[in-house]
């Protein structure tokens, strides 16, 4: 769990308006949807809901990369899934295991910074 919530770090420090060529735009994307998929997860697993900070990030990232619609209903595609398969392949004993140690006010905290961190400007 430390991992996910490390690679999460990571991306929520990042700058992703730095990116200069279609290589690295596809490299922000794909830091996009796995630190955004796994952070809904992890608020579905713990019940906290940070659905309008996400739609609010989706939406700036589409403006500042200039994604169509289609590749914008790709991108939320694949939210989705990173967002289905990071504890869905968990018991529902091992969900109620990870619930008791990771949905801690602190854990939330973490992720509302990270969330809060995230930039395209």
């Amino acid at each position: 769990m430390r991992l996910v919530l490390m690679a999460l770090l990571a991306a929520g420090m990042i700058s992703l308006s730095q990116v200069r060529a279609d290589e690295d735009t596809d490299a922000a994307v794909e830091t996009a949807v796995s630190a955004i998929g796994e952070v809904l997860a992890m608020g579905d697993l713990c019940e906290w809901n940070f659905s309008a900070k996400v739609e609010r990030l989706l939406q700036e990232g589409a403006r500042a990369w200039r994604l169509s619609t289609a590749q914008q209903k790709d991108v939320r595609a694949r939210i989705t899934a990173t967002r289905q398969e990071t504890f869905g392949r968990f018991s529902p004993t091992g969900q109620a295991r990870l619930r008791t140690d990771v949905c801690k006010p602190d854990e939330r905290a973490r992720l509302e910074t990270m969330l809060g961190r995230i930039s395209f400007e």
